[in-house]
């Protein structure tokens, strides 16, 4: 069946409740083709992408066409969290304003797929922890979804990437794996086999992250509003 024979019913039944345009997936679609263009990372590269490409293409799960769903691929991501004070000196910070964690049984009767229960309480729960009353208002989510030209958020983080790489170059050079390719100069040759990996790649990325973060930092962060949760 896969993951759209599972979510294509509940992406039809939120459609069919909301009464969202069909369109919309369509230009979600685009958008995100057209950022990952910009990643030499990425696993898909389609420039020419078109909302009546994506509309035309071939239909997998109803309403889910070809060009909406997803590679067989994997991604990843890193978040550093830091201290008040830290973070003021960060331009690209983002406040952490209040957490909440909710749970519920994946299938059972009655459960409602498009609005789980568990889903309501915890967003209700994290918006009283944030003095948020009126999310529509409070809340900019279509920022979240804007191209990196012209969003809040920016395009890629260099700083975090290349942290990333020297982190796994100074990992390396202290590891000692169970193949050559995996055992670094460092261990094999003056820490007697030692496998030091876990922390030295840890505390240089950090490292170079905030060093690269404190260099790149065009302008103060706005603190949090007076009474919100830090």
């Amino acid at each position: 069946m896969g993951a759209g024979g599972i979510f294509a019913p509940w992406v039809r039944a939120y459609i069919s409740r909301s009464g969202a345009p069909e369109h919309i997936g369509w230009q979600v679609a685009v958008k995100d083709r057209l950022n990952a263009v910009k990643n030499p990372y990425a696993h898909l590269k389609l420039p020419d992408i078109t909302i009546d490409k994506v509309r035309d293409s071939m239909m997998l799960w109803d309403p889910i066409h070809f060009l909406e769903s997803c590679p067989s691929s994997d991604g990843a991501c890193a978040m550093i969290v830091a201290d008040h004070e830290t973070a003021k000196t960060h331009s690209s910070a983002a406040w952490v304003l209040a957490t909440a964690m909710r749970s519920e049984l994946g299938q059972f009767p009655g459960r409602d797929t498009v609005r789980p229960q568990a889903g309501v309480d915890c967003s209700a729960a994290l918006y009283k922890d944030a003095g948020i009353t009126n999310p529509r208002e409070q809340i900019d989510v279509a920022e979240l979804y804007a191209a990196p030209e012209r969003s809040a958020y920016g395009d890629i983080n260099w700083s975090g990437i290349i942290a990333f790489i020297v982190g796994l170059i100074a990992g390396w050079s202290v590891q000692d794996g169970l193949v050559p390719a995996l055992q670094g100069p460092i261990s094999t040759g003056l820490l007697g086999g030692a496998d030091l990996s876990w922390l030295v790649g840890i505390v240089v990325a950090g490292a170079v992250y905030l060093g690269l973060s404190r260099r790149t930092a065009a302008a103060p962060v706005v603190a949090p509003a007076a009474g919100a949760s830090e």
